[in-house]
């Protein structure tokens, strides 16, 4: 089982999350999951009421009041780090504020929602160095750890092919009580220069891509369709991509696949073999060499990385899931901003925002392509070091 050796918790606010977020609720669960962080208050809501409600079902002992936001900020002296779970449109103001007051930073992907916001944040992160980290859940899987060690470790060879669908059927799907569509939040209703379906669900297949391969796309073909019933919105993407090292991409993110809850689907091929991930089975790969053999890998078995201590929280065969893997990652944040590193790539399985801003640079390259028809060039704003 996990290890029980004490550590002391890093405190963390909140901005966001209030209960009337289903994302606060996972955030909030994971976070204590291991005890390495203590919520000690936060701006939950604008609203009053959530705001006292929320400090209530989180039951958190004598939590730090902050009147408004700057109050909050002046207050930074209580807290070690702050969690930002605000909707996409609106981190860029809250990002700017955490860098100018040099509090670290754990962020909800996507960090920002445009090429602009993402260029101005590595800006001032070049004159001010923050702790960060931005959160992509599905990396925290212990199985896709796995596929990241077997694929760099080259056991499928040269990898030449990575398919990555995450299909949904949200924006098509009839609710059987009210006979209507459940419809987003208002910001998800619209789309801004970068189509909110992409800062939704691509960012999330673009990080799992580079994640597993340690590769970015070199360019990228991407065609955008409307199919679903909030008309104002991109709903279906599919895109090509090609890579440095002749690795070919393929990637579907839609909100209209009706009878998909979260079909995410991770396809790596190798010269040698291949590895095969579901999402709604996390517990288990399909690894497959070029003798033909098959084998179904699974957690609890003897294999690298999964056996960790930290990814044994129950016995095997119970399976491992979304809320454990955020879990992980929170365990990764509290090993880095505990740390005195400030190597913006030495969050291990979390990435920065610097690293992040990789990932709008893609989207950035396939809104171009959508509109041209034709392949685009990715261009990066980050220079690794």
């Amino acid at each position: 089982m996990i290890s029980q050796s004490k550590v002391k918790p890093l405190k963390i606010a909140f901005i966001g999350g209030g209960i009337n977020s289903a994302i606060g609720r996972v955030h909030f669960i994971s976070s204590q999951m291991d005890r390495k962080f203590e919520v000690i208050g936060g701006m939950f809501s604008r609203d009053s009421a959530i705001q006292e409600a929320t400090e209530n079902y989180f039951s958190i002992n004598k939590p730090v009041t902050f009147r408004n936001l700057d109050d909050f900020y002046n207050k930074k002296e209580e807290f070690d780090a702050m969690v930002l779970l605000t909707p996409t449109p609106s981190h860029f103001e809250f990002i700017k504020q955490a860098i100018k007051e040099k509090i670290p930073l754990i962020c909800e992907k996507s960090f920002v929602a445009n090429i602009s916001e993402s260029k101005d944040v590595l800006s001032r992160l070049s004159k001010q160095q923050i702790k960060n980290v931005v959160t992509f859940n599905y990396s925290g899987y212990p199985m896709v750890r796995l596929m990241q060690y077997m694929v760099l470790n080259g056991d499928i060879g040269k990898p030449v092919n990575i398919r990555i669908s995450m299909p949904q059927e949200s924006y098509l799907k009839i609710n059987p009580k009210t006979g209507k569509i459940n419809l987003p939040q208002p910001w998800r209703q619209q789309d801004g220069v970068i189509p909110t379906l992409l800062l939704d669900l691509a960012v999330h297949c673009l990080h799992l891509g580079s994640f597993i391969t340690n590769q970015n796309p070199s360019e990228v073909l991407a065609r955008f369709k409307h199919h679903a019933n909030v008309t104002s919105v991109i709903d279906d993407v599919e895109v090509l991509a090609e890579y440095p090292s002749e690795m070919l991409g393929s990637f579907w993110f839609t909100k209209s696949a009706l009878g998909k809850q979260n079909g995410l689907t991770v396809e790596i091929y190798g010269s040698e073999g291949s590895i095969i991930w579901l999402q709604e089975i996390p517990n288990s790969i399909t690894f497959s060499n070029s003798f033909g053999d098959v084998k179904i890998l699974k957690f609890g078995q003897n294999l690298p990385i999964i056996n960790e201590t930290r990814y044994e929280r129950f016995k095997p065969g119970h399976p491992s899931g979304f809320t454990e893997a955020f879990a992980n990652l929170y365990w990764d944040a509290y090993d880095y901003i505990n740390s005195s590193s400030l190597n913006f790539l030495d969050t291990d399985y979390v990435p920065s925002m610097q690293v992040a801003s990789k990932g709008i640079d893609i989207l950035e390259a396939m809104v171009k392509s959508n509109e041209s028809s034709s392949w685009r060039k990715v261009e990066y704003n980050y220079e690794q070091k």
